[in-house]
C-alpha cells in the first residue's frame, strides 16, 4: 500500500518476482529431471517439503548465503554423522524448536535495508 501510495506499480513488480521465481523453478526442475531420468508425482513426498522448510528456517529466509548454510547443515551434516541416522527426526525437530525460540530470523538473517532521502536545500 505504501509503495502504491507513492506511485510504484506494485502489481508489475509482483508479476516480475513471480516470473523470475518460476524461471528458476523451471531450471531446477529441468536439472532434477535430467538427473533422475523420470519424474512422477510419487517422486515428491511430504518429507521433501519438511527438509526444504528446515533448510530455509535454519539458514534464514531472505538471505541466499543463509539458505546455503542451512542446506549444508541439513544435507551435509547427516552424511558426516551417519551413525546417528536413527535420531535424525529428533535432531531436526530440536533444531527447528530452538531456532524458533532463540533465533527466529535464522543463522544468517538478512541485513536491514537503509533508505536515504535526498535533502534539498
Amino acid at each position: 500500500m505504501a509503495a502504491e501510495g507513492v506511485g510504484v506499480d506494485a502489481a508489475r513488480y509482483k508479476l516480475m518476482a513471480f516470473v523470475i521465481g518460476a524461471v528458476w523453478a523451471g531450471f531446477a526442475g529441468t536439472f532434477y529431471a535430467s538427473q533422475m531420468r523420470t519424474i512422477s508425482p510419487g517422486s515428491f513426498n511430504f518429507w521433501e517439503s519438511v527438509v526444504l522448510f528446515t533448510i530455509v528456517i535454519l539458514g534464514g529466509s531472505g538471505n541466499q548465503k543463509g539458505v546455503l548454510l542451512g542446506a549444508f547443515l541439513v544435507v551435509g551434516l547427516p552424511e558426516l554423522f551417519r551413525g546417528l541416522q536413527d535420531s535424525r527426526l529428533l535432531f531436526f525437530g530440536a533444531a527447528l524448536v530452538l531456532m524458533m525460540i532463540f533465533r527466529p530470523q535464522g543463522l544468517l538473517p538478512p541485513k536491514g535495508r537503509v533508505y536515504r532521502l535526498p535533502f534539498k536545500t
